[in-house]
């Protein structure tokens, strides 16, 4: 994964954005791996927490202007952030 980097602490799981260059604007491949990682710590039952933040100095800029704004592109967009509010874990 290139665009997001996580880190585990006990029974937390850090997922933090990692494209500071663009403030961490999400494209396509950012939110595949987001959304991987979502569903790895939904399945994993040492997971308890999840925290997501930025790096650098931003969360994230949200949606990257130079992506095109094809139906696709929307939909995977809210398709990563319903399965992150749908998480059943604290976040």
């Amino acid at each position: 994964m290139d665009f997001v980097v996580t880190e585990s602490y006990e029974n937390v799981l850090l997922i933090r954005l990692n494209r500071p260059r663009q403030r961490n604007a999400l494209n396509r491949q950012s939110l595949i791996e987001l959304g991987a990682v979502i569903d790895s710590a939904l399945n994993d039952d040492a997971i308890r927490a999840v925290v997501l933040t930025g790096s650098d100095q931003a969360f994230s800029a949200g949606q990257d202007l130079k992506e095109p704004e094809a139906p696709d592109y929307i939909e995977l967009i809210n398709a990563t952030f319903d399965r992150l509010e749908k998480l059943p874990k604290p976040t």
